[in-house]
């Protein structure tokens, strides 16, 4: 009877301790960065739109890791698929904070802490956008989603696009513009 007992509170703690990771049905939502955190942000020269901040959960758990790449376009080539690329552990982290910030004529890219300088681009005179994808993103494969974008044009506007660019993964419209990054995420077995 005590054995029964023992396999029985082992059972239950291994069921309750793994129920952080589910089988199906994980996702990715943006989460909103509160006032004092804008205002945080601001006081160390970054603009609060320049951060993007996405929590995850429920990853089924055959997905053991997360990698998060910055692929670069210049006027609508792929000029690098992995101008930065970090990959951790799912369970290690429940985040992903991406930033771009503009320093003189680099942007220097972030991702969970790791950073990349690019200075192909002279970002002097030139508008740009962050938008980061506001769906919800369903993990369903190993499909690759996207993050995020950073749109820079020489000249006064850019090319708009809509959430087909993070629904649909479309960008034909947004390489339109002169420099793109796009942020992009996936969740991988091995």
């Amino acid at each position: 009877m005590k054995r029964i007992l023992v396999i029985l509170v082992s059972c239950l703690m291994l069921i309750v301790l793994s129920g952080c990771r589910q089988t199906e049905g994980g996702s990715i939502e943006v989460f909103q960065l509160e006032e004092k955190e804008k205002k945080l942000l601001q006081k160390v020269g970054t603009h609060p739109h320049e951060v993007m901040r996405f929590n995850y959960n429920n990853i089924p758990i055959e997905y053991k890791y997360i990698r998060v790449w910055v692929e670069y376009y210049e006027k609508e080539e792929l000029v690098t698929d992995n101008l930065l690329g970090v990959r951790w552990q799912v369970e290690d982290e429940e985040q992903i904070i991406c930033s771009f910030r503009s320093n003189k004529d680099n942007l220097i890219v972030t991702i969970n802490g790791s950073s990349s300088t690019s200075s192909e681009i002279n970002t002097v005179d030139s508008i740009w956008t962050t938008i980061a994808n506001e769906q919800k993103i369903q993990v369903i494969d190993d499909r690759a989603f996207i993050l995020g974008i950073r749109v820079i044009n020489k000249g006064v506007s850019f090319e708009p696009f809509s959430d087909a660019a993070f629904v649909e993964n479309d960008l034909s419209n947004v390489l339109k513009n002169d420099y793109v990054y796009v942020i992009k995420g996936a969740f991988e077995k091995e």
